[in-house]
């Protein structure tokens, strides 16, 4: 298993931009998204394996958003509570894909066809980042045996 915290705003990803240059159709992603997947990737050089792993695997990823100074006291202890969530932006779904597209290109894992499980959240947190768990599914156990895992 490999679990590591990563200090970096948590983003979704963009959307594809589409072009045509020279009479053909191109698609790319924006310049703000290669650099914010150049610096999270650079964030999580030190946790990387030495081989991607191989197989059915579980990801689980929990992002913590920066607690907003501009809300009142009382509102910046329920975030540290966890009695109020984070339902702006970024999109659940876009954080996991950053993620995942950044764990793919350094070769954490061989292809993202292999996540059998994802577990994506999204909390409030003293030091934004994410905590990233990555594991191997063990063929032959049961679900409530891998709950417990």
């Amino acid at each position: 298993m490999i679990s590591f915290f990563v200090p970096a705003i948590p983003k979704g990803q963009a959307r594809a931009r589409h072009a045509v240059i020279h009479g053909h159709a191109r698609t790319y992603k924006a310049s703000s998204q290669k650099l914010d997947e150049q610096t999270l990737a650079a964030l999580m050089m030190p946790f990387k394996p030495p081989n991607p792993l191989v197989g059915p695997l579980s990801v689980s990823i929990r992002a913590f958003m920066p607690i907003p100074k501009s809300k009142p006291k009382k509102w910046q202890i329920k975030a540290l509570e966890h009695t109020t969530f984070p339902t702006g932006r970024p999109d659940l779904d876009n954080v996991a894909k950053g993620v995942l597209d950044v764990l793919v290109s350094m070769r954490f894992i061989e292809d993202d066809r292999q996540i059998c499980e994802l577990y994506v959240s999204k909390d409030y947190g003293t030091t934004p980042g994410y905590r990233i768990a990555i594991q191997g599914i063990s063929e032959g156990l049961t679900y409530e045996e891998l709950e417990e895992m």
